[in-house]
């Protein structure tokens, strides 16, 4: 459908603009430099959701959902490129050439495993987090966008899904996101890729409770792999259940040959929230001795503790 009354028409019969607002789109088309599409003038001037405007050009052109949401985002990448950050402290760190596992052949203090009968008992103390947060003046950024790449695909429509639901997460558009993921979710159930973003999604939006219970329920052959025992891991910490975290975190480590840093930073930073600063101070240790000449916030982070834990 590339008529632009003919899509206008369509928005309104749906009433989802109205008769000015589509005039107003026009003269803004009218007025623009280069071929600008109406969707997208609409979308950029408020007057309908990205979402609500893929949803009624696929229904009506009886296209899958997932070639609508592909043509119409290639359109607006250029867009959203100087947004698509991803973290870029997060994006660019290196991986460890092999697990360090000297740093991890002692065991938590006993009076940490005191605490729970069972470390996976507790999972939703986020007044600990807030605290730790508080204490150390830290904020721990969501993981990597670029961490979906390590993951699966299940088909060509599931992956031009997850392609588009990066884009909006990346561009911060997160209830269109939550839109377009529960959507896919119930076409792609076994998707590891939408499990990771939707619990991404929920992290961002602070439901930090909803984001663990999707890791949880996720199938054993989606857990088993190393971005999904990471954001477990991650959900465990945000959550506040500290133990837990550090049991995650320590076993994809061990279990992967090129571990990245982040990972055994993380791993520090639930020692020092579950307060075995014994603990903290060794990985911290290893974890400045890999980073190498690397400057960033973390690594900033990690020197302040090791000092203060070593004085």
């Amino acid at each position: 459908m590339q008529n632009n009354e003919r899509i206008g028409e369509l928005l309104i019969q749906q009433g989802l603009i109205t008769e000015d607002q589509l005039a107003v789109a026009l003269n803004k088309q009218k007025n623009s430099i280069g071929k600008v599409l109406i969707g997208h003038v609409l979308v950029d001037l408020g007057f309908v959701s990205f979402a609500n405007l893929i949803t009624s050009v696929a229904k009506h052109q009886r296209i899958p959902k997932a070639e609508a949401l592909l043509q119409e985002r290639i359109k607006l990448r250029e867009k959203y490129a100087k947004q698509q950050t991803d973290s870029p402290l997060l994006e660019n760190e290196p991986t460890l050439t092999s697990p360090p596992a000297e740093s991890l052949q002692k065991t938590a203090p006993n009076k940490s495993a005191q605490r729970t009968s069972s470390i996976y008992e507790h999972t939703d103390d986020l007044s600990a987090f807030k605290k730790l947060k508080e204490k150390h003046n830290f904020e721990l950024p969501p993981l990597p966008l670029s961490d979906l790449d390590a993951l699966p695909r299940v088909s060509a429509d599931e992956n031009q899904v997850v392609v588009m639901c990066r884009d909006l997460l990346a561009a911060e558009e997160l209830k269109d996101a939550e839109e377009f993921i529960d959507d896919a979710y119930s076409h792609f159930p076994q998707s590891s890729r939408l499990a990771w973003s939707k619990s991404w999604l929920y992290l961002r939006t602070n439901r930090q409770s909803k984001a663990l219970k999707v890791m949880l329920n996720l199938p054993d052959l989606p857990k088993s792999l190393a971005v999904m025992q990471v954001m477990t891991a991650y959900c465990y910490l945000i959550n506040g259940n500290f133990m837990a975290a550090i049991v995650n975190f320590t076993r994809v480590i061990k279990e992967n040959d090129h571990p990245k840093l982040l990972w055994l930073f993380l791993l520090g930073y639930s020692h020092l929230a579950n307060e075995n600063y014994e603990e903290t101070a060794h990985v911290l240790k290893q974890y400045l001795k890999l980073t190498g000449n690397i400057e960033n916030k973390f690594v900033h982070f990690a020197r302040i503790q090791l000092q203060q834990l070593t004085n």
